[in-house]
């Protein structure tokens, strides 16, 4: 096989051996913003609930979201069938995938694509990062200041943070549902039509524009991650406090009953 045909073969397995994973790591990056939401979301609403939390605990949800996902998409490694292929007249042999009887099931089809998929990645995940955002926006608006000499410092990073949520969840809207209508369209009957082609295409350009786009958007509205890093060092300060507070109540609490054996 001359070097271009290696290159169009190895395309042409990745087509079918990729599919499963890129979707396994879409989904995995949508459920991480999902998490990354709702720890933020506890983080500025109830942060005494965030003070004790190890990194390690903080690992274990983001490895469990990566198996679901992976679990999540299996059956799209099983929607192709492969077999090799001898081109007629020649000695050379090409690899090809075919849609597999799971991938002719209407039921399969109507339940992953129609059902869970649109469910899990797209309704769930949209509502759950809207209404947070929103409940966030509205704790930060509602919030009493106190006006003080880092005020104006504050009320900048607070601006930023609103932009930062308003535009996660514009983005993850924009690049999302065109995902989510293109699974209603029936698939054997347009897939040989070049509109639906390209906007497959687009639709995954789209998904990889979301999962590249969030990262800068956290780069730009927090200075560089400098506001991240600022919460961080407050809650290790903290952190410090509470465990400095615990020795002083317990320094108190201690000194009276001293005070009452000695006076019996």
């Amino acid at each position: 096989m001359d070097p271009w045909g290696i290159v169009a073969q190895t395309a042409y397995v990745a087509t079918g051996t990729l599919a499963g994973g890129l979707l396994a790591s879409n989904c995995a990056s949508i459920w991480t913003m999902c998490y990354i939401t709702v720890q933020r979301h506890r983080a500025i609403v109830k942060p005494l609930s965030t003070m004790n939390e190890s990194s390690s605990k903080t690992a274990l949800p983001l490895i469990f979201i990566a198996i679901m996902a992976l679990i999540f998409n299996a059956p799209v490694w099983f929607q192709y069938s492969w077999s090799l292929h001898q081109i007629d007249g020649t000695s050379r042999w090409f690899l090809i995938h075919e849609p597999s009887p799971l991938w002719a099931n209407e039921d399969y089809r109507f339940i992953m694509h129609q059902v869970l998929y649109p469910i899990a990645v797209y309704l769930i995940p949209l509502i759950l990062i809207s209404v947070l955002n929103m409940r966030i926006l509205t704790y930060i608006a509602s919030s009493k200041r106190v006006q003080s000499v880092g005020h104006k410092r504050r009320m900048a990073k607070e601006r930023r943070s609103i932009w930062l949520l308003i535009s996660i969840v514009v983005l993850f809207f924009l690049c999302h549902t065109g995902g989510l209508m293109i699974r209603f369209v029936n698939h054997q009957k347009y897939e040989q039509f070049a509109c639906f082609i390209f906007a497959k295409d687009f639709v995954n350009i789209l998904f990889n524009v979301n999962s590249f786009a969030n990262p800068m958007l956290y780069f730009f509205f927090t200075k560089q991650f400098k506001d991240l890093r600022t919460n961080w060092v407050m809650v290790r300060n903290n952190n410090g406090n509470s465990s400095m507070t615990k020795k002083l109540l317990k320094n108190v609490s201690y000194k009276p009953s001293s005070k009452s054996i000695s006076s019996q």
